[in-house]
């Protein structure tokens, strides 16, 4: 930290590193006040822990934090602004829907010509993390031409193309508007 603050500058992941690495069956914050009494022993007070909330870590810390008032205990701003995110989005049942419309698509297509357009798989934890990818492809499959689809697909006509794009990706277009949005407030919350 002495290097980094006499720069003025923000911290980068390459100032960091990793102190300690455990595995256990009972994460409780008793045993992460332990894991941080353990390295501190090693390698001092830190000046700063930057964490999510997770119940088990929350706690850990604050319970070290009270042996070290000076420790500064900090949320970590990508855990708060995803949780932000989510609820915003959630306000909203149409998000919801088009999480699943984007699931059923890829259940239905991932085995058809179309299997290069699935949508990306989501995941059920960190899910605001990895919206990215399925906010680029929905805005990529709305605007694409369906030229390239005939391009990609030589040895099909282009009127059966034509019929099963539109059968298989008809609801996509039911959501454009409010892709843009949710990209603009996923845009927001990484800026």
């Amino acid at each position: 930290m002495h290097h980094i603050l006499p720069q003025r500058r923000a911290l980068k992941y390459t100032d960091g590193q990793i102190l300690a690495l455990e595995i256990t069956t009972s994460p409780t914050g008793e045993w992460v006040q332990s894991v941080l009494n353990s390295v501190s022993s090693r390698v001092g007070i830190p000046f700063q822990i930057i964490s999510d909330h997770a119940s088990n870590l929350k706690k850990g810390i604050q319970l070290f934090q009270s042996h070290y008032p000076s420790l500064i205990y900090t949320y970590d701003l990508t855990h708060a602004m995803a949780k932000l995110l989510e609820k915003e989005l959630f306000a909203d049942e149409l998000f919801p829907n088009f999480l699943s419309d984007c699931h059923q698509c890829r259940l239905e297509i991932q085995q058809t010509e179309f299997a290069f357009a699935t949508p990306p798989p989501q995941r059920s934890k960190s899910r605001f993390f990895n919206l990215d990818p399925l906010l680029r492809w929905a805005t990529t499959l709305v605007s694409i031409p369906l030229l390239k689809f005939f391009k990609l697909l030589p040895n099909y006509h282009p009127n059966r193309i034509s019929r099963r794009f539109f059968a298989k990706f008809s609801w996509l277009f039911r959501y454009q508007r409010h892709i843009k949005l949710w990209s603009l407030l996923l845009h927001m919350t990484r800026s």
